[in-house]
């Protein structure tokens, strides 16, 4: 997920990755089969999610946040209204102040696992 969607400023530079796998036989054992009905992406749980800074200053530089959060995606929002690098970002080099309807418009979910086990990145 991250190596599909990140990619280095100049073009000397390399991103390296280390991936470290579970075993298949491990992967096997939890069913990967749900049948229950689909959750909108603010109450899905497990979720890697991107937020890009849509202020004209920042476009240009395609900088984005990844995040990974075990709790709803609609509740790691709310947490990021409180404190952290987003907020602070909004303050310090915008002189804005972060709301709720900005962080939902501009989060996009990368990846959801219903099973946390399986939460990789």
């Amino acid at each position: 997920i991250i190596k599909s969607n990140t990619k280095c400023n100049s073009d000397n530079e390399h991103l390296r990755l280390i991936i470290y796998y579970k075993s298949n036989t491990i992967a096997s054992l939890v069913s990967k089969n749900n049948q229950s009905a689909k959750l909108s992406e603010l109450k899905q749980t497990n979720v890697v999610y991107e937020y890009k800074c849509s202020h004209e200053d920042c476009e240009p530089h395609n900088h984005s946040y990844i995040g990974v959060t075990t709790t709803t995606l609609s509740r790691r929002l709310t947490m990021h209204l409180g404190s952290g690098g987003l907020k602070n970002h909004e303050m310090e080099e915008h002189n804005e102040t972060l709301t709720r309807e900005k962080l939902v418009i501009n989060t996009k979910k990368l990846r959801h696992e219903p099973e946390y086990n399986r939460l990789q990145i």
